[in-house]
């Protein structure tokens, strides 16, 4: 069954004319506004074509009869587009073996298609019959955003009523950060045919520059800011850029309170100060968003923080739906024009030098089309105008499925979907290095022999295991500098072995000992511990100190008449 029959050479031209033209000729006959021959002459149809349809002959359609008729064609379209609204679209081949399943259940063989499963080209003119249903590529979701619901989203409308009434759309604002990123994305290009792999010769990177973008419900755009990847700024950074653009720079190349409270004082705030009357501005909840700086600054200018709910900025941040889009396109249009030029070929990554050159050239290419992209973006969020369904309508089904109206073979797909999807994976094993020679091969009973070697067996004796590895602390690990002559509480201290320190799985195990005296740990080369005088003692000595009923590992830093002075770590969680 071709997708496109090619008709041979001076064969007639057949049905050149839409179904609705078709109407709108037979009603002008039948009010007598034409005549058969002057209606042929306007609509360019035959006139056996009209005398046909006029006498009801040649009704059906042209062609082999349909295999499912329009009420089970009709029920596809509506599982698919269910499955789609619960977050599990269906591709072209699950959906062939749907309708399979559908026909083996009837008990109906279709001798055009193979053991019951369509083609190929019966989906294509599938989805060309139904108008409604199209193929898109998916976007992937975290489950946490797949959670929000009506409820939230309702409660969020309700808050946000009380904010914005009778505020106009000039000072309701929407910000948001996004990022440019050095790589120009692909293209479709003209090869040979069967050719796998085709290569373009292109610099890219991953990295990108952040900036922060804001604008109102009024369509107006404020300058972006600008935030580099650095520990100093130079001034070829900030030049040739957009008017009005301010630069900054991060250590991370992300916005952190630093960032964000310059921002909120040296861009919108000037933009605001001379605007009547309360003004809102909306943005995620950001913990680097959120500051008491930023609050008290809010309150002085009149001016109303709104957090949007968490999880939920696909839906509810005007920016992220109608604005970053066409940002994303544009630039890299612009990026691929530049790394192909001359100057920008030469290059590995973008130089920060030119960064505010492409910027500048993005926002003018944007400029035609902003306004008209912002209020869009208000309009579907439902912040201005303020419509609550217009919100909820894009929201997925979160009904439980009504057997009645998804059919079986939709609905056993939709829960195997479901159900590998939700399934939770065993604990997790630990890994273990293994010590394999460079070109050496293993196997699996190699592995399990290793483990089983490398697990210690369980001794007879009662003395604690003698040998000991060396013991690393982490500078960035809490300390507590104790003297063991403190009058507080006794001080209990156990020395390492001499040559080896302990390792934290040694250190657990004296920690749970409840032993009262200062005790050296055994040394494999000594037969029997023996007690430790104060002089015994010595710098950068590690040991265990027993402070307030707790036990501490630490190290000897100094040594006086009262004793030593140990710098000790303190456990947080699970880690010292």
């Amino acid at each position: 069954m071709p997708r496109n029959r090619i008709k041979p050479l001076g064969t007639r031209s057949y049905a050149n004319y839409k179904p609705e033209v078709l109407e709108e000729c037979l009603e002008a006959i039948r009010s007598g506004a034409l005549t058969q021959r002057a209606a042929e002459n306007r609509y360019n149809i035959p006139r056996s074509t009209i005398k046909n349809k006029l006498k009801g002959n040649h009704t059906k359609n042209v062609g082999c009869s349909r295999i499912f008729s329009d009420e089970e064609e009709h029920a596809f379209e509506q599982h698919l587009t269910k499955m789609s609204d619960y977050g599990f679209p269906v591709v072209e081949l699950d959906f062939r073996y749907a309708v399979k399943s559908y026909l083996d259940k009837k008990g109906v063989h279709i001798y055009q298609f193979k053991q019951n499963l369509p083609g190929y080209e019966w989906t294509k003119a599938f989805l060309k019959r139904h108008e409604n249903l199209t193929c898109r590529i998916s976007s992937n979701i975290k489950k946490v955003r797949a959670e929000v619901n009506a409820s939230i989203i309702e409660n969020y409308i309700d808050n946000l009523t009380e904010v914005v009434t009778d505020v106009p759309p000039t000072h309701i604002y929407n910000y948001d950060e996004t990022n440019l990123t050095d790589d120009p994305g692909n293209k479709k290009v003209i090869c040979k045919r069967g050719a796998k792999y085709v290569e373009n010769i292109c610099n890219h990177s991953k990295s990108a520059t952040s900036i922060m973008m804001s604008g109102n419900a009024a369509g107006v755009l404020l300058a972006p800011y600008v935030v580099y990847k650095a520990e100093h700024m130079w001034s070829t950074w900030t030049e040739n850029g957009p008017s009005g653009t301010r630069y900054n720079r991060s250590k991370s190349g992300w916005f952190d309170a630093v960032c964000f409270e310059d921002w909120f004082e040296s861009t919108f705030l000037p933009s605001v100060r001379n605007q009547d009357g309360p003004k809102v501005i909306i943005g995620d909840n950001l913990s680097s968003h959120i500051s008491v700086h930023v609050l008290k600054l809010c309150e002085e200018h009149n001016v109303r923080f709104v957090c949007l709910p968490p999880n939920s900025t696909q839906l509810t941040q005007p920016l992220d739906v109608a604005f970053f889009s066409p940002i994303k396109r544009l630039w890299r249009g612009i990026l691929r024009k530049w790394k192909e030029s001359d100057s920008g070929s030469k290059f590995p990554t973008i130089p920060k030098d030119s960064f505010p050159t492409l910027l500048k050239e993005l926002m003018a290419s944007l400029a035609e089309k902003q306004g008209e992209n912002l209020m869009a973006g208000f309009a579907k969020c439902g912040i201005y105008p303020l419509n609550k369904q217009k919100l909820l309508d894009r929201l997925p089904e979160n009904q439980p499925v009504d057997k009645d109206a998804v059919g079986e073979a939709f609905l056993k797909q939709l829960e195997k979907k479901r159900a590998e999807f939700l399934t939770k994976d065993g604990p997790k094993r630990r890994k273990k290095k293994l010590q394999v020679p460079a070109g050496k091969s293993i196997t699996f009973q190699d592995v399990e022999a290793s483990i089983s070697e490398s697990t210690p067996k369980p001794s007879t004796s009662t003395s604690k295991k003698t040998s000991r590895t060396s013991l690393k602390v982490s500078k960035k690990k809490t300390k507590k500098r104790l003297n063991s002559s403190s009058d507080e509480d006794d001080v209990e201290m156990v020395l390492e072995s001499d040559g080896q320190s302990e390792t934290f799985s040694d250190l657990e195990e004296i920690l749970q000992e409840d032993s009262g005296e200062m005790v050296r740990r055994p040394n494999p080369h000594e037969e029997t511990p023996k007690k430790i005088k104060p002089e015994d003692f010595a710098i950068d000595n590690f040991v265990i100190i027993k402070y307030s009923g707790k036990k501490y590992p630490g190290k000897i830093v100094s040594l006086s008449d009262k004793g030593p002075t140990v710098d000790c770590m303190e456990k947080r969680l699970k880690f010292w």
